[in-house]
């Protein structure tokens, strides 16, 4: 088990699913918090002892196909989620995540920016209430990575204040889920971004370090 900020390409080298020069398909599925993670040498990676604790920390599983990604959409965000967290930063423009949004994130507080597309750091459950994909009381939605505007249109919509902002260099849209989920994403040779804004998810990744 490893910690939220850690690689997932290199800690899946270091559990032996797969090898450094091939890459090839991982499950990755993040767990409850804890403390205290054991360090170790195995294939090749070296993994550092850690004392403290992490918020998702996450396990590996083989994955032979990517057929089991459409089983397995990313799955019960937070209200503080965006899209900066690390399973949607690896997602390249016009890939496409199904996630599902709990309840209440309207009284929950946060920023949104843009009207329709949003910036990347904006909460994802809010945006999807704000543009009216789902309601309060949460539900499944498709969060639609996109590349960045030159400006982003603020708007009150739903009860909800979405702020204006220019330039920036990654957005999303949130829309209704399609019935084939659509979640493969390809990890790349650098992937240090954290994951801690992502719990109780089973997801697919292929990649190599």
């Amino acid at each position: 088990i490893y910690t939220a900020d850690s690689s997932i390409c290199k800690a899946a080298v270091h559990a032996g699913i797969i090898s450094s020069s091939q890459g090839g398909m991982v499950l990755v599925r993040a767990k409850e918090a804890m403390s205290g993670f054991k360090g170790s040498f195995r294939n090749g990676v070296s993994s550092n002892s850690f004392s403290g604790s992490s918020s998702h920390p996450f396990v590996l599983e083989p994955s032979s196909s990517k057929a089991e990604a459409s089983q397995a959409p990313l799955d019960l965000l937070s209200c503080r989620s965006t899209a900066r967290a690390h399973l949607f930063s690896q997602i390249p423009f016009n890939g496409k995540v199904e996630a599902l949004c709990p309840a209440g994130c309207a009284q929950a507080g946060g920023a949104i920016f843009g009207t329709d597309i949003y910036t990347d750091d904006s909460l994802i459950c809010l945006a999807a209430i704000h543009s009216g994909t789902i309601t309060n009381a949460g539900g499944m939605v498709q969060v639609v990575i996109l590349e960045g505007k030159e400006t982003y249109r603020g708007s009150t919509r739903r009860g909800l204040e979405s702020l204006e902002f220019g330039k920036w260099r990654r957005s999303f849209a949130v829309v209704a889920p399609e019935n084939v989920p659509t979640y493969v994403a390809l990890l790349q040779e650098v992937d240090d971004a954290p994951v801690e804004e992502v719990s109780g998810t089973m997801i697919i990744a292929n990649g190599k370090t």
